[in-house]
């Protein structure tokens, strides 16, 4: 600790001429840093300790200013001090500020809550405490019943953690003696060592499973050996969140006492919370029409199934911190009986406190937060009513899509963040270029607590008002409305306020209920719109107006910059708070004038609005809205955030597979936000590839460690034999080719209306030139469009809007068959082959060579006429998708085949850790002599165990007198000089053949310059074939193909097993799923002939299986989804009817645990 003459981040400075000095200035430290896997403690007090002129000569807010002093640690040196924290004092006659470590860190939270362990279900004993808790009734009521029993089953295990299972670590500690104790008493007794190996493995892996739950890190999955890890995340975490003074009011003294900032946590809350003197009766009745119908009432108001129930549960994130009862979702997926009094408030309505009960925990907004505002309350609702919420919530998604206008993207199926963002910067673009006398204005509301300010009575106004009706309005009257919160503060609760409005961040419920409400802002602003009272800013020559864009409580209002239309938006905003109890921030809130507005102009609406000018700086939902010259300097952002998060203490604590999980779940994505919405500069994307380079390898400017492997090998795709990982550069023009198909097939929602306007006007995407005014991401979208057509074909309807000229329009192929007759025929569209949605045989081999004549027959047409449309041949559904568009931009062929040894080992059910380690065994990356004699040209290459053969993998752990010992002594007893094996791929397909054998792959191995040891799990599973007793024919169907000719069979048995009937067909599809499929629908037809019942069909294509029991039939292949239109009739007509497919007994023999 002390001065680091460095910043760990640009942000940490102020008023430099050029904030990019800092990072040279500070490279030695940085890179020090994350050389040594330092964490930085934090600090508290002012954020800059130091200051360059502190005499009056300089202005302050000229000063130049930075956090150069500051306390790091190793991860170890944390664990001991988890809550040590440095304070910044008062600087008195030096330019830095004294600082000081305290390793108390103030106090922890006592009177802690009790929460269900995931570690305790390991235990045995845990099932019968619970079992034993819950086995009584304890009252008649279904709700008191489970409360009752909750609060039996949480004193229960609290005892008996106490009494009987006690801390983990001890279990560790306990397990590591015995087995210390065992080894030094009885060195012979093999089994009593095993068996007290076993306990501290298991020891251990509770210990993992605990500070797992405790970290909430959801990427990465407990038996990798991670408890360092998870205990360095928690203790992280815990001090970011943790507590330890606040200011008052503003230039307040700084308050340390507990309870005092308990006292002003809840005052704020009581004054946040507090009813607003509102009136929501005031809405006009035309503002909202009934747009439920009465079907979809009828919908709403009915009780939920226990199916729904369940599902409800199973969509919550298991891992999720729980409510005051203590018990997460995990508990009740696996326990009791949580259907019964779910149903019960349904039947009855009504919800207790103790069902409805919450905690709010504290999360800071910024990384310095100094007052209550700084804070965001996070509700932590009990998972019993949470399932009840979600139930709700499920059922009022389903018709967001209706109810809610295009202006409005959050939370509605179908809509998303990038689509608004895209939209919000390309009206600023637009904005930053228009010239002329007629200005426009856009307004960037900043929203203060605006779901804490909700007003109840607004809310359930605003359903009714859109046709909700009882009892579903009562349901959500029942949860809203809560009668007692609790401040959880430091993991203590430290008081509670009853509040009276407000929608609680952490209900499942609340964000549905708030963009409902806030419709009553963007109906008003259209109404006003239609009235001619607003104009918006007009896009394109059609003038599409847009006049505000919403996500959740991001607002953008646009509008022409003139007095008369500033007075009507505030107009509007007072209404709508005035309604809701919403308050808006102009202070914080921000305006934009296009060049033809005079400073006159804009300076008067300015005051009179009480907003500042929008900053270059500013952005939003997350990404910058200006661009400037220097793209370098805009994107820095991205690397800064990837390097935040590919920190170098996390390396060291990360196994491979850990690291891979990381690199892939949270480097990736946040480049991937960015990468879908901009086009990323290349320096950046090299930037960003070099911090993940840098992560997985643990390199750094000073140290490069030795790779085995190329990094462009690690980025191809897992079947291909890399890792998965992606090249940023790649990945961003993935991501725009993504925009330029919903180009292609979007033209209902508000962001296709945008882009027509502003680019196409009515011109072909695919024929549309560039222009220099363009936007980077329109430039960059139609770049991509000589990738974007390798994949693209018409899906055939009616064939009335495909050319049989200029458009591909045949699968496969040349995708764009040439007619071998002249164009004067007349003849240029595909409906002119097509004659009663069948191919029209004489005339296309007429007007095409044969073997393009075969290849059009081939495609499947419709049952009924539909339009044609754009269809995506790199993927079976023909639907776009990032992973193919990836490949194809890198260049990757994604023909493999199934049984390949990527994807045996990469299916096969064992843990990332093993799955990693054979990948290296297959990759050839392990560092064996034989490969470090190839780099540096070492001549002594020979095993060190025997000395006689060369040190590769396949001697190292299968032909070496020491591995075979191994192999002979485990519970196989295998001999290896018994089987002819000259590589890898042999020894997979021998054990992939025998099932027995299979279970080798979940093997442990140690490498500490060569050989460990070998510990082996127990076998897997294998599946069997289940018959049911009412059957009366079972089917056999297969499918034959050659060069020339396919052909499919059915054999028909009865309840004897003798043969009922067999019969062939001939098949002309050309793709095997499709064949597969259409001898299943041959099968259907021939039981109908046949006139057979309660028929049970085999088949041995999983694929096929899977296709058939679809829901969706759009998600499948375009060449099947005719056919298994045509099978489901078929079937339907059967005298036994279609199974449902979660019923569906459409068998497939079992598999190897390697896949097939």
């Amino acid at each position: 600790m002390g001065d680091m003459n460095g910043t760990l981040h640009d942000r940490e400075c102020i008023n430099y001429t050029n904030p990019g000095n800092s990072s040279r200035y500070a490279f030695d430290f940085r890179r020090m840093v994350n050389r040594a896997g330092l964490i930085d403690l934090g600090f508290l007090g002012p954020v800059y300790t130091w200051a360059k002129g502190t005499t009056t000569a300089f202005r302050a807010s000229a000063m130049k200013r930075a956090r150069l002093d500051r306390g790091m640690a190793t991860t170890d040196w944390r664990v001991l001090f988890p809550n040590a924290v440095i304070h910044h004092l008062s600087a008195t006659c030096s330019d830095h500020r004294p600082i000081l470590l305290d390793t108390t860190g103030g106090v922890s939270g006592r009177n802690r809550l009790v929460k269900y362990e995931n570690m305790w279900a390991r235990d045995p004993r845990c099932f019968w405490v619970v079992k034993e808790a819950w086995a009584n009734r304890l009252h008649l009521n279904p709700m008191i019943n489970f409360h009752r029993k909750v609060q039996a089953t949480c004193r229960k295990l609290s005892l008996w953690n106490k009494n009987q299972f006690k801390k983990v670590s001890q279990q560790v500690h306990n397990a590591t003696a015995t087995l210390e104790s065992t080894e030094k008493r009885t060195p012979s007794n093999w089994y009593a060592i095993q068996e007290a190996k076993n306990n501290l493995n298991e020891a251990l892996l509770r210990e993992e499973i605990h500070w797992k739950q405790k970290s909430r890190v959801q990427w990465l999955h407990e038996g990798d050996k991670c408890s360092k890890f998870f205990m360095a995340s928690t203790i992280v975490r815990r001090r970011r969140n943790f507590i330890q003074c606040i200011k008052g009011s503003e230039g307040g003294d700084w308050i340390r006492n507990q309870t005092e900032i308990a006292h002003c946590f809840i005052q704020n809350f009581k004054d946040l919370f507090k009813k607003a003197d509102t009136s929501p009766s005031e809405i006009p009745q035309d503002l909202f029409e009934k747009d439920i119908s009465t079907q979809e009432s009828e919908d709403l108001n009915t009780l939920p199934s226990e199916e729904e129930i369940y599902a409800a549960i199973k969509d919550m994130g298991q891992d999720k911190a729980p409510g005051p009862d203590g018990l997460p979702p995990s508990f009740y997926s696996h326990h009791w009986d949580t259907v019964k009094h779910v149903s019960y408030f349904f039947q009855q309505g009504d919800l207790p406190q103790y069902i409805n009960d919450t905690t709010i925990v504290l999360v800071p907004k910024r990384d310095t937060p100094a007052y209550t505002k700084d804070y965001r309350p996070i509700a932590l609702c009990n998972v019993a009513y949470k399932v009840i919420s979600k139930v709700i919530a499920s059922r009022l998604r389903e018709l967001l899509q209706k109810l809610v206008s295009l202006n409005h993207a959050a939370f509605v199926r179908g809509r998303c963040i990038s689509k608004n963002t895209m939209m919000a910067r390309e009206i600023v673009h637009s904005m930053k270029k228009k010239r002329g006398s007629k200005g426009f204005m856009m307004i960037k509301l900043d929203m203060e607590k605006a779901y804490d300010k909700m007003d109840w009575d607004f809310i359930i106004l605003v359903l009714l008002r859109l046709g909700f009706t009882a009892p579903f309005t009562d349901w959500v009257k029942a949860c809203i409305r809560v009668k007692e919160i609790r401040l959880l503060l430091n993991g203590s609760i430290a008081g509670k306020f009853k509040p009276e409005r407000g929608l609680r961040q952490g209900d499942p419920l609340s964000p549905a209920l708030f963009i409902l409400a806030a419709e009553a802002l963007s109906r008003l602003l259209t109404l006003e719109e239609d009235r001619g009272r607003l104009k918006g800013f007009q896009l394109g020559r059609n003038n599409l107006s847009i006049s505000h864009l919403m996500f959740a409580d991001d607002i953008m209002l646009f509008g022409q910059a003139t007095m008369k239309e500033a007075k009507v938006i505030v107009e509007c905003l007072t209404k709508y708070c005035k309604w809701s109890g919403q308050s808006i921030n102009f202070q914080k809130s921000s305006i934009l004038f296009t060049r033809g507005v005079s400073r006159s102009k804009s300076r008067a609406i300015s005051q009179f609005l009480g907003m500042k000018k929008i900053p270059n700086n500013a952005s939003y939902l997350g990404l910058p809205l200006f661009t400037s010259a220097n793209r370098i300097k805009d994107n820095q952002y991205v690397v800064d955030k990837v390097l935040q998060r590919v920190q170098g203490w996390k390396a060291k604590l990360l196994s491979s597979a850990g690291k891979m999980c990381l690199i892939k779940s949270v480097g990736s994505v946040i480049s991937n936000y960015v990468a879908s919405l901009d086009v990323i500069p290349i320096t950046i994307a090299n930037k960003v590839d070099k911090a993940l380079q840098d992560f997985w390898w643990g390199d750094s400017i000073e140290k490069r460690t030795l790779h085995s492997i190329a990094w462009d090998v690690l980025c191809r795709p897992k079947v291909c034999g890399g890792l998965g990982f992606r090249s940023t550069k790649a990945t961003n023009k993935a991501f725009l080719m993504k925009w330029a198909w919903k180009i292609m097939g979007d033209n209902s929602s508000l962001w296709s209306q945008v882009v027509e306007a502003k680019y196409l006007k009515n011109q072909s995407f695919l024929d549309i030139d560039s222009n220099s005014s363009d936007s980077l991401l329109w430039k960059g979208i139609l770049k991509v469009r000589d990738h974007l057509s390798k994949g693209l074909c018409r899906k055939i309807g009616d064939g009335k809007s495909t050319s049989i000229w200029f458009h591909p329009w045949v699968p496969k192929g040349t995708l764009q068959p040439q007619p071998c007759q002249d164009a004067s025929a007349n003849i240029s569209l595909v409906s002119n082959f097509i004659v009663r949605n069948h191919w029209d045989e004489d005339r296309v081999k007429h007007w095409f060579h044969s073997d393009d004549a075969s290849r059009i027959l081939n495609i499947t047409l419709p049952m009924h006429p539909i339009a044609d449309s754009w269809m995506w041949t790199l993927e079976p559904n023909g639907k776009f998708s990032i992973k193919s568009a990836y490949r194809l931009v890198r260049n990757m062929d994604d023909a493999h085949n199934l049984n390949s040894k990527w994807r045996m080992i990469w299916g096969a059910k064992i843990h990332n850790r093993m799955k990693m380690f054979w990948w290296k065994i297959l990759a050839n990356y392990l560092l064996t002599r034989s490969k470090l004699s190839l780099i540096f040209r070492v001549n002594d290459s020979s095993c060190p165990f025997c000395g006689t053969s060369e040190e590769e993998s396949l001697h190292l752990f299968w032909s070496c007198q020491h591995a075979r010992a191994i192999w002979f002594g485990s519970i196989w007893h295998l001999k290896t000089d018994e089987y002819s094996i000259s590589n890898w791929e042999d020894w997979l397909m021998l054990f992939k053949e025998d099932t027995r054998r299979s279970t080798c792959l979940n093997f442990n191995v140690f490498l500490e310059g060569g050989l460990g040891r070998f510990f082996f799990t127990t076998r897997l599973p294998t599946s069997s074939l289940w018959l049911p007793h009412w059957m009366d024919h079972l089917s056999n169907l297969d499918v034959a193909i050659t060069d020339n000719i396919s052909a499919g069979a059915v054999i028909f048995y009865n309840e004897a097993g003798s043969i009922s009937s067999i019969s062939t067909v001939k098949l002309n599809y050309c793709d095997p799923l499709a064949e597969e499929i259409a001898a299943l629908c041959f099968g259907a037809e021939e039981a109908n002939r046949l006139h057979f019942r309660n028929v049970i069909f085999q088949n041995d294509s999983k694929n096929a299986i899977a296709a058939i029991s679809s829901m969706d039939i759009k998600a499948l292949h375009h060449n099947v989804q005719a056919i298994v239109q045509k099978l489901k009739l078929s079937a339907s007509s059967l005298l036994g009817g279609f199974v449902d497919p979660s019923e569906a007994q459409w068998c497939c023999p079992p598999c190897g645990s390697l896949g097939s």
